[in-house]
């Protein structure tokens, strides 16, 4: 698999579990540019694993309704996790399910992650939506040995 692959593997399973939960409403993605390593750490920031447009394709293909691109700098990247969710989930995108990965960060200093978006939104009548980690079809996945990986 290609790091675009994977990519798109990523955002197709983020983009169906939230069409599930969200049904018949929209789904909207929430994407930060530039991305916020890019900001907070640059030297350290990894090459982006798609370019910006591609992106858009594939959240697109994906089935999202609407893109927004959150401009991140370090205004944006002191606000709190109380903020985070008050200001932007509830606020400005009045939100009903937010869909996150299992090792999301957010709020100054990364000091949230998926349990504490999940309590905050519960206390704003919001829900959350966790993805676990998932195990990466490997070109030995037909093999009869299960991979490291798979086996949990």
């Amino acid at each position: 698999l290609t790091p675009e692959d994977l990519s798109a593997m990523v955002l197709r399973s983020l983009a169906d579990d939230t069409s599930a939960a969200t049904s018949p409403g929209q789904v909207v993605a929430l994407t930060f540019w530039p991305h916020p390593t890019r900001v907070l750490a640059k030297t350290a920031a990894p090459p982006l694993i798609t370019s910006r447009q591609r992106r858009r394709e594939l959240l697109s293909q994906c089935g999202v309704d609407i893109l927004i691109e959150q401009p991140f700098d370090l205004g944006f990247a002191a606000l709190s996790p109380t903020q985070f969710v008050s200001d932007l989930l509830r606020d400005s995108l009045q939100a009903d399910v937010v869909c996150v990965g299992y090792d999301f960060n957010f709020g100054k200093g990364r000091s949230g992650n998926a349990e504490t978006l999940r309590a905050l939104l519960a206390e704003a009548g919001m829900q959350a939506l966790v993805v676990p980690a998932f195990a990466v079809p490997t070109a030995d996945a037909a093999s009869s040995e299960p991979s490291p990986s798979a086996s949990g």
